[in-house]
């Protein structure tokens, strides 16, 4: 719920509610721009003519694979919210979730591609993480914490198992965490 305009808000399967608004024309429309502009590829298994069966493909079903339309595939956040944007759903659970999204901007494609992975491996990546040796290890404050990079959505993700109580107290360590990362203050041993 970061952004609910953002591709990453979506359901990648969907939704089961969205089913009764798709008819056939919609159908068909989708199934047509899929020909014209997806990477469609056919496998033919058995004893075939292997010219006869292209011939065929190629007369029959009526694909453009030579051009396709090249569309972006880095999300590029139109809006980055300076302070938190806090959402608590109240279940009856005995541990709390915590979830924090960060939307980047202006990533070079080496950032992405390299900086952002150290970064997160580094921040709340394996159990020797900044975040787990202090958020968990030190202060005990949480069952589980963890990063996550997600390079093409430009986002940094943090996941964390808390007492809903702990809940102030996390998110000032986690901010201090990654304003340590931003100053630059980790050690080698935290590459390892």
């Amino acid at each position: 719920e970061m952004d609910e305009k953002i591709p990453t808000s979506y359901r990648g399967y969907g939704y089961l509610e969205d089913l009764a608004i798709i008819d056939e024309d919609m159908l068909y429309k989708y199934y047509q721009t899929m020909i014209r502009s997806d990477l469609v590829e056919i496998f033919v298994l058995g004893n075939v003519d292997f010219d006869n069966m292209k011939h065929l493909l190629t007369t029959k079903i009526k694909i453009n694979t030579i051009k396709k339309n090249i569309l972006p595939v880095i999300i590029e956040h139109k809006r980055i919210r300076r302070g938190i944007k806090k959402i608590i759903e109240k279940e009856e659970l005995a541990q709390s979730k915590l979830s924090i999204g960060c939307k980047l901007s202006k990533l070079t494609k080496w950032e992405r591609s390299y900086v952002l992975g150290v970064y997160s491996v580094i921040l709340g990546g394996p159990l020797n993480s900044l975040l787990f040796r202090t958020v968990r290890k030190k202060y005990s404050l949480v069952y589980f914490i963890n990063s996550q990079a997600k390079a093409v959505d430009n986002l940094l993700l943090i996941y964390a198992g808390i007492d809903g109580d702990k809940l102030g107290e996390v998110l000032k360590l986690t901010k201090l965490g990654m304003a340590k990362m931003k100053k630059g203050n980790f050690e080698d041993a935290d590459l390892e």
